[in-house]
């Protein structure tokens, strides 16, 4: 029972905000207009790089093999005392932003500087410690998390309408149709609407390829896959409008680089989708070439289409994903740069629109007072959320109206 309170309590503690605020305070301290101790940037860099890939795990494992595992409990203790040191560092630093900006308000050539070696050698022992603790938690249970795997993804929309987002929707297609971005990323906490936007815009290039020439239109779930044997195999295995002869089974990487190569050669433009792009938390987070060597073999085949102006599109929660992506594809596809596409909820009116569509199945009906009453209730409590408000309408279909509202 002690145990089981202590797992809660722990879960509890991770699950909520904290340590996305932390990732947050981290990042603006950097951007602040401050002196800062020679090194102290690049590491408040990593902290929130490291507090990124921490909450992301979080979100992708929900930690409900935690109870009843008394190692993997200890190990989440271990991890929240090191991140209770990194809050601690980060007030003391905030207290001292707040020091120089005073001081410069009254002394326009006087500049403190933020932090000291003490406090740069205090970070990089917080970095190492969160590195160790979060690798042995996901050494620890990786067997657990990986065995219950997310939904596999496909192109296909699931609803008619796109609620919300319409400006974003339009900036996506712009920048597949121009611009010199090669790699467009679409970034979002868990239950934002990213697969779904990218749904949207993977269908209507596909429509458009006769005048868009997107004439090889790939999507692709790699939640999960970090290899790249696996990610390749994924990929060709999503090829569309493959022929027997283009089957390939146990092949090795060299022999689907080249089957995919022929195809990308073959082609004008191409689309490629990375739906769920995760990052790999059993490589170091300082280990970042690691990751960038399996993303250039990855990308290695998509070099020479026949014409300019193909595109690769990606959803992740992850900023490190879309650097490692993005610094993949400079470096094998010689792209400029990549664009990012931001989802942080949608606005009231759009989430009382889904809920009243899921709800009613086409939207169009008129419910109940009560049932508009209750809907209207859930609003604030989505944070904005598309996913949240489809689970949360569901239970107001008819089919579930004895339900408790």
């Amino acid at each position: 029972m002690a145990a089981a309170a202590l797992a809660v309590a722990v879960v509890g503690w991770f699950v909520a905000p904290n340590i996305k605020e932390l990732m947050d305070w981290a990042r603006s301290y950097v951007r602040s207009n401050v002196v800062w101790y020679t090194g102290l940037p690049e590491k408040l860099e990593q902290l929130a790089e490291a507090l990124s890939g921490i909450n992301t795990y979080v979100a992708q494992s929900r930690l409900g093999f935690v109870v009843n595992n008394e190692a993997t409990i200890r190990h989440l203790w271990e991890l929240k005392d090191a991140i209770h040191d990194a809050e601690e560092l980060l007030d003391t630093f905030q207290y001292q932003i707040l020091e120089a900006n005073l001081l410069a308000a009254e002394n326009d050539r006087r500049r403190s500087v933020v932090g000291s070696r003490e406090s740069l050698r205090e970070l990089e022992r917080l970095l190492a410690q969160l590195h160790a603790n979060s690798r042995d938690l996901f050494q620890i249970s990786q067997f657990v998390v990986r065995a219950k795997p997310r939904p596999t993804t496909g192109p296909l929309r699931r609803c008619s309408q796109l609620f919300g987002y319409e400006d974003e929707y339009r900036h996506l297609m712009a920048r597949l149709r121009g611009g010199d971005a090669k790699v467009i990323a679409i970034v979002g906490h868990g239950g934002m609407g990213k697969t779904e936007l990218a749904q949207w815009a993977f269908n209507d290039a596909a429509a458009n390829s006769k005048d868009r020439s997107f004439d090889l239109c790939i999507w692709v779930s790699v939640y999960g896959k970090f290899g790249e044997d696996d990610l390749l195999a994924e990929i060709w295995r999503s090829v569309p409008n493959k022929t027997n002869a283009d089957g390939l089974v146990r092949a090795s990487v060299a022999s689907i680089q080249q089957a995919l190569e022929k195809k990308v050669t073959q082609a004008n433009r191409y689309l490629l989708v990375l739906d769920d792009v995760c990052n790999d938390e059993s490589v170091e987070a300082s280990n970042q070439q690691r990751r960038i060597k399996t993303w250039n073999t990855v990308l290695a085949p998509f070099k020479r289409p026949r014409g300019r102006g193909s595109r690769i599109l990606m959803t992740t929660r992850a900023e490190i994903c879309v650097k490692t992506l993005g610094t993949a594809a400079v470096q094998t596809l010689g792209a400029v740069a990549t664009a990012r596409i931001n989802l942080c909820g949608i606005d009231a009116p759009a989430i009382k629109g889904l809920l009243k569509k899921t709800a009613s199945d086409d939207g169009q009906a008129r419910l109940p007072s009560e049932l508009q009453s209750a809907l209207q209730a859930n609003v604030d409590t989505l944070h904005g959320s598309p996913l949240a408000a489809e689970i949360r309408a569901c239970r107001f279909k008819p089919v579930n109206r004895d339900i408790e509202l």
